[in-house]
């Protein structure tokens, strides 16, 4: 009797959710999949969900993370905003390393036609969440805003140096809205969501700065690295949905946290997901 009272403690011990606090360090020597997660419980994982903040972090579903492509590990999350009855995840670590590419190529590339939006709603929704998990991402339908405001500041300051010539216009339209399980975050969720009162050209935000997952270094993402004092630092640059400055150009986040302007034909970026939770 006495075994199986302790056996029972120790299983509800496993299962008790938590948003992680264990050891979390944003410190230049951090390490990505550190720490150990237990699976919870629906019912108990949307009780955390509603007792949480913003900026906490929480795990949800699994993705190949360390470079063993023979497992999966937990994926973790930012809770980066909470709206009535839904909350809003954004990965905290780039998780892909991918080119951007148009889904039908006699089209501009853009959030509605991009190959990344058919890879996030197709493999990485069936390969991440179990069915459990999959009934609590909400189908959202997603804005494209445009960019003009966005690239206000650089607009500006083109045009103040180049005062004497002509007026140079920065940014492009919105497109058509999408119907998504799984998205890039727009400009504009992150500005409100991080408290970005107004894009600022050279000034860094530790809150959007992003690693790469081990997984992700090996498929060839573009990377920056930083000294602090006798520390080194690596970071990506990672995609928004929002349109840049031209059809030919995708709004980015650089590897130290500004929000920037990216030529689609070059590279590869991280690409973080983000989803919509139902906590009803």
């Amino acid at each position: 009797m006495i075994k199986n009272h302790l056996n029972n403690i120790a299983l509800t011990l496993l299962l008790i959710p938590f948003i992680t606090s264990c050891s979390h360090n944003d410190s230049a020597n951090e390490k990505i999949g550190v720490c150990d997660y237990y699976s919870v419980s629906q019912d108990e994982f949307i009780t955390e969900l509603k007792l949480s903040s913003i900026f906490d972090h929480v795990i949800f579903g699994h993705y190949e993370q360390d470079g063993n492509k023979q497992t999966s590990e937990p994926i973790e999350w930012l809770i980066i905003s909470k709206q009535d009855d839904q909350v809003l995840l954004l990965s905290k670590y780039a998780l892909e390393s991918m080119e951007v590419k148009a889904y039908n190529p006699s089209e501009d590339i853009s959030w509605s036609n991009c190959t990344i939006r058919c890879w996030l709603n197709d493999e990485f929704y069936l390969t991440a969440f179990d069915k459990d998990e999959q009934k609590l991402i909400l189908n959202i339908e997603n804005n494209i805003s445009d960019s003009y405001e966005l690239y206000k500041p650089l607009e500006d300051y083109y045009n103040e140096l180049l005062s004497e010539q002509k007026h140079y216009t920065f940014g492009s339209d919105g497109t058509n809205s999408t119907s998504d399980k799984v998205f890039l975050l727009d400009w504009t969720e992150l500005r409100d969501s991080i408290g970005i009162k107004y894009p600022n050209f050279g000034t860094t935000n530790r809150f959007i700065e992003c690693h790469a997952t081990t997984y992700a270094l090996s498929q060839g993402i573009d990377m920056s690295e930083y000294n602090f004092g006798d520390k080194k630092d690596t970071r990506c640059a990672w995609l928004l949905r929002t349109p840049g400055t031209s059809s030919e150009y995708l709004a980015t986040i650089s590897p130290n946290g500004n929000l920037y302007n990216d030529d689609v034909k070059w590279g590869t970026f991280g690409i973080r997901p983000a989803i919509w939770i139902s906590i009803n």
